[in-house]
Formats: structure tokens, C-alpha cells, sequence
């Protein structure tokens, strides 16, 4: 389902110049018309080309980790969300980028969804959805659910398709965010 999965893992770090190519048409087609497994978007239409096993899911999951650095790396033609942090604690990502086909619905830029303590900065984000999502969807960690909160957000370069920033999915609660010096 996912290219790269850390789960309750700690003092984790996905670094250097490298890049992870989502390789997001091995699963859509890059342009179709009246076709019954499609998704339409504003820039264009994708459709599946196996409609039982649809697309995978995020490139990037980094599910209830502590003390996560994601530095220098790029993601690109992602399938869906590039990369997904869930109830993550002390994470640093900082010159991250992303190349994401316009067309390709749900492929946002990175999702930070019932988190603690997460700093961005400096990161380049194309998106054929929402650049940056921060989200508290409780539901999806239960018990081990928390606010989403204290997150910093800085001196990123944002092309989205729908979204620059997407805020309050979920019904938890969302606080003490700051986000600036965003073009």
C-alpha cells in the first residue's frame, strides 16, 4: 500500500539528495475522456487503469513516530498523498520537495494529521491537490489520539492545484499553529 512505512518507530530520518518517484502512471492513464474509472479534476482527468486495485496509497507513511527528520529528499509523480505523518511527535522537515502531476487528484504535498511538535520549513511544493494539509482525524488512531499542535510552517514555494493549505480535517482539535514567509 505505501513505498516507504515507519510505524511506532523513534529517532528516524529519510535524508540526502535523493529523490522517490511515486511513478504515478504505472497505475493512471495520463489523459482520458467518458471512461467509467476516472477521476475528473480541475486540471485535467486521470483514468485508473486497473479498477480493482485503484492506486496505492500514500508514497510516504510515517505512522505514531517520535523524533522523525525528513531533509533534502524529493517526491514525485505520487499516486496519492506524498507523504502522510499520523500522530507523529517532534518532527523536522526542512528542504523538502515536491513534484506531483497537476492532474493527479489527491496527491497533496505532505498531510500532517494529529501531530505534536512538527517544524517546515524551506520546501518547494508542486500538488494536484493541497500543498500542505493539516488535519486531527482522531478516529484513525483511537486511543493514541491527540491534538493536532505546536506546528511551524516557513519559507516554502507552494503550486497546488486546489489547496496552498488545507486546515481541519478531523474532528479533533487543531491549535497553536504558525505559518509564514509562504509564496
Amino acid at each position: 500500500k505505501h513505498m516507504i512505512i515507519a510505524y511506532e518507530a523513534e529517532n528516524i530520518a529519510i535524508t540526502g539528495f535523493g529523490t522517490v518517484d511515486g511513478n504515478c502512471y504505472a497505475f493512471m492513464e495520463a489523459e482520458a475522456e467518458n471512461e467509467h474509472y476516472w477521476y475528473r479534476w480541475r486540471s485535467g482527468t486521470c483514468k485508473l487503469k486497473d479498477p480493482d486495485k485503484l492506486r496505492p496509497g500514500q508514497t510516504i507513511a510515517i505512522i505514531l513516530c517520535r523524533h522523525v527528520t525528513i531533509h533534502d529528499i524529493t517526491v514525485k509523480d505520487s499516486g496519492c498523498w506524498s507523504v502522510f505523518l499520523l500522530g507523529c511527535e517532534y518532527v523536522s522537515v526542512r528542504g523538502y520537495k515536491v513534484f506531483n502531476a497537476l492532474n493527479i487528484q489527491n496527491s497533496d504535498g505532505l498531510d500532517i494529521d494529529c501531530c505534536r511538535h512538527v517544524t517546515v520549513s524551506d520546501c518547494i511544493i508542486q500538488s494536484g491537490d493541497d500543498g500542505i494539509t493539516i488535519r486531527c482525524a482522531e478516529g484513525l488512531l483511537k486511543e493514541k489520539a491527540h491534538h493536532c499542535e505546536y506546528i511551524s510552517i516557513q519559507n516554502c514555494v507552494i503550486h497546488a492545484a486546489i489547496c496552498a493549505f488545507r486546515l481541519g480535517v478531523g474532528t479533533g482539535n487543531i491549535r497553536h499553529v504558525n505559518i509564514s514567509g509562504i509564496t
